[in-house]
């Protein structure tokens, strides 16, 4: 008898030993993911931030790509198909800001936790207290549309909350569809640094240029 009751405390004990391990090692985790993603949280700001400071410097660019003349305080407001809109406001998850395509004059896509892929009014000015307007170099205005219709055609597919995933064609975070949109239509790659593709390396990316401004 005292030898079952000897085994069985020490089964207890052993219980108790290997949970205390596990549930230490499952806290060092999460703390670890919580400062990866304070880091990566950090590494948008300060991205904004450089980006903003170059603006306030040099302004935006000027483009004749645009047949829309809707002047603004800084620069035009983008209104052309495929042009791309990013703001800093907002936070989804580790995501700082938010990212969308201009579909029409009056609509864009965009992908919010809540529904996904839709199309929106075309606002931004109004929506947001931060905007940047955003061309993409190298392709045409015929390019732009196919790039525009391409996100619109993935309306109503989830979100994807794997932002490390980017490739992916099934659910979309919003700076992922515009990323895929041009990479897949026109073959240019708007991820700045590689891996997830945040709003602001849309901004920060040689690819494109900002034609337009608001609270910057």
């Amino acid at each position: 008898m005292r030898i079952k009751k000897y085994v069985s405390g020490a089964l207890v004990l052993g219980l108790v030993f290997v949970n205390s391990s596990i549930l230490s090692f499952a806290n060092e985790v999460q703390q670890v993911e919580s400062q990866s993603d304070e880091a990566i949280i950090q590494k948008q700001l300060d991205g904004f931030e450089e980006i903003d400071q170059e603006l306030r410097e040099n302004g935006v660019e000027s483009t004749d790509k645009d047949p829309n003349i809707e002047r603004a305080t800084s620069g035009t407001y983008p209104t052309r198909i495929g042009a791309i809109l990013v703001t800093k406001d907002g936070k989804f998850g580790k995501l700082i800001g938010h990212a969308g395509i201009v579909h029409t004059a009056t609509t864009t896509v965009e992908s919010f936790p809540e529904g996904g892929v839709k199309v929106y009014n075309n606002n931004w000015r109004d929506r947001y207290n931060s905007v940047y307007g955003l061309g993409v170099r190298k392709t045409t205005t015929a390019q732009d549309k196919t790039s525009s219709t391409w996100a619109y055609n993935k309306r109503n597919l989830p979100y994807n909350w794997v932002f490390e995933q980017p490739e992916l064609t099934n659910s979309f975070y919003c700076s992922q569809l515009v990323y895929k949109a041009y990479k897949s239509t026109a073959g240019v790659n708007l991820n700045y640094e590689g891996g997830a593709v945040f709003p602001y390396d849309l901004v920060k990316t040689g690819e494109t240029y900002t034609s337009y401004t608001k609270n910057v």
